[in-house]
């Protein structure tokens, strides 16, 4: 039996489409995050060693990792906006608030409010929109 080009031609496109079909869905389907990215600054590696010690302990399936950049926070800043537009980091710990408000401005984070803010001091919060 002979397989004319026709033939071969919608084989060919039945196979293209199943293929497309099948990288959409799985690159668009959302993901269980498995990785947990940390930024800080090298002075604060104890605070940071026992914050990953503590969320392995409760999520051992996590792989965390603690990233320091330099002995400033201006250097977690400047990677934050450089980051903008594809982020890496997840949590930022040891950013003062200035550099903070400067990443904020530049959109370089994504808003986060806590279910507990009510339970910190009004005065301690200095962007209530998270």
């Amino acid at each position: 039996m002979r397989i004319g080009w026709k033939t071969l031609a919608v084989i060919a496109v039945m196979a293209v489409a199943v293929v497309t079909s099948t990288l959409y869905l799985l690159l668009s389907q959302p993901r269980l995050e498995d990785t947990l990215i940390i930024y800080g600054p090298r002075g604060i590696s104890g605070l940071a060693t026992a914050l990953v010690n503590g969320f392995k302990s409760r999520y051992p399936d996590v792989n965390v990792t603690f990233i320091s950049y330099g002995m400033g926070s201006i250097e977690i800043a400047n990677k934050l906006i450089a980051e903008k537009g594809s982020p890496v980091a997840d949590v930022i710990i040891g950013l003062p608030e200035f550099y903070a408000k400067v990443v904020v401005d530049a959109g370089a984070l994504e808003p986060y409010k806590p279910q507990n803010l009510s339970l910190i001091p009004e005065e301690e919060i200095w962007d209530p929109t998270g």
